[in-house]
């Protein structure tokens, strides 16, 4: 399922950065997809995330050009 798209134009109108959502059925994102152009590169960055049973985001992990970060969330029996 499809979040949203939003998208930066330069004057002539060529996007240069876009920002993609995609959520699952219950409405929690899934992955963002970040584009950014340049006259001389495109680069993207990709970050997924996972949820537990009770819709609690357990990890968010992010791919750029260069490098990989993994972000890990825990919780205590009353969701704090």
């Amino acid at each position: 399922m499809l979040g949203y798209v939003a998208e930066v134009q330069d004057l002539g109108g060529t996007v240069t950065n876009a920002v993609t959502f995609a959520c699952d059925p219950n409405g929690a994102r899934t992955n963002k997809t970040e584009t950014v152009s340049t006259t001389s590169t495109v680069s993207t960055n990709l970050t997924r995330y996972s949820y537990d049973p009770d819709n609690r985001l357990l990890t968010a992990s992010t791919t750029a050009t260069n490098s990989t970060a993994l972000h890990t969330f825990a919780y205590d029996y009353r969701s704090r």
